[in-house]
């Protein structure tokens, strides 16, 4: 006959047993919803289809696709990407189409407006999923909340870049960090593309999603407006591959890296500026970029705004002005030798 001691004991073990079994239904229950999102533009329809099928490989059981086509108006191709995507489906792909290009933001928020999951995670049509991406993304929310930390308003994570004409591949190192990491993301962004992250809806929601007035940039935008409010979080799995190729890639034009760096500084003056160093490191930044045009007057006004009641020894700042005169000065005769031979 058991000991009362041992008894309590049988008695705690089978409470506890119970309200194990009792927490297991209900996480089964509540099964965790994402949709998937694949914005598109003006692409070949083989393209699309990766991205597709990468997204219906997923090991995690998707609640919704929704492909947004913000292509331009005459596109030939849209009904074929349509009929594709109907086909490889199953007619499980919503199929959205802008009357007219929209831009990329608005396109993602398209995509916003429609989900009806509780995580929400995009991916670029020239990009590609790998096939535990949400399910290791899932199970990191899952993690915060066992261990009643404060949601994270993303998970993100590592993959591939993957050079298509060179067919060579490059691991993606990323920062790993969690919490609250506003002041961190100032510096730049090392969440890096959407396509490696997936976000909770309903923050996306109170932020108003992507800020549809910039058009380079967009991504950090959103993430320092996330970041200014909840935790972030990450996985050190690999979850996607970036592909580099030369049809058309949104990060290879300079003029809109300008503007998206305008938009930055001014979107976060008061926040840069209360670090002297990091305000400096920012403008600084934007200054390069225009004698990379070259425009010589903005690189200068650029160049006065990043040390404009600077704290730090003149020795530092005359480095820098003549960093940036001599970048001028070869762009200026590169840029005389073009037109010369021509």
């Amino acid at each position: 006959m058991p000991e009362a001691g041992g008894l309590t004991g049988v008695m705690k073990m089978t409470r506890a047993l119970n309200r194990s079994d009792t927490g297991r239904k209900k996480n089964k229950r509540r099964k965790r919803t994402v949709t998937a999102v694949i914005t598109t533009h003006n692409r070949q329809t083989a393209m699309v289809r990766r991205a597709l099928l990468s997204v219906l490989a997923q090991t995690y059981p998707l609640e919704q696709i929704i492909i947004v086509d913000d292509s331009d108006a005459g596109f030939p191709g849209s009904e074929e990407i349509r009929n594709m995507a109907a086909a490889e489906s199953g007619g499980m792909a919503e199929y959205i189409r802008h009357p007219a290009c929209r831009g990329l933001a608005a396109a993602r928020n398209t995509g916003l407006t429609h989900a009806s999951g509780e995580f929400i995670a995009y991916l670029d049509d020239d990009d590609e999923w790998l096939p535990d991406k949400t399910t290791f993304q899932i199970a990191v929310f899952e993690k915060e909340e066992r261990l009643h930390r404060p949601a994270p308003c993303l998970v993100y994570g590592g993959g591939v870049i993957r050079n298509d004409q060179r067919e060579t591949e490059t691991g993606i190192c990323c920062r790993f960090e969690r919490g609250e990491v506003y002041q961190k993301l100032l510096w730049g962004n090392w969440i890096g593309y959407p396509s490696f992250v997936m976000f909770r809806r309903q923050c996306l929601e109170d932020v108003g999603g992507f800020d549809e007035k910039i058009s380079f940039m967009e991504d950090h935008d959103l993430y320092l407006r996330l970041a200014k409010n909840y935790p972030v979080c990450y996985t050190r799995r690999p979850l996607a591959v970036y592909h580099e190729h030369e049809n058309g890639q949104m990060t290879d034009d300079l003029s809109r890296y300008i503007e998206g760096m305008k938009a930055f500084l001014a979107g976060f003056d008061t926040d840069l500026a209360a670090d002297p160093k990091l305000y400096q490191k920012q403008w600084m930044k934007l200054a390069y970029a225009y004698a990379e045009i070259p425009d010589p007057v903005n690189a200068r006004r650029a160049w006065r705004n990043a040390f404009s009641g600077s704290r730090y020894m003149s020795i530092n700042k005359l480095l820098k002005k003549i960093r940036l005169e001599l970048k001028l000065l070869a762009e200026s005769v590169y840029q005389k030798r073009r037109r010369g031979n021509k």
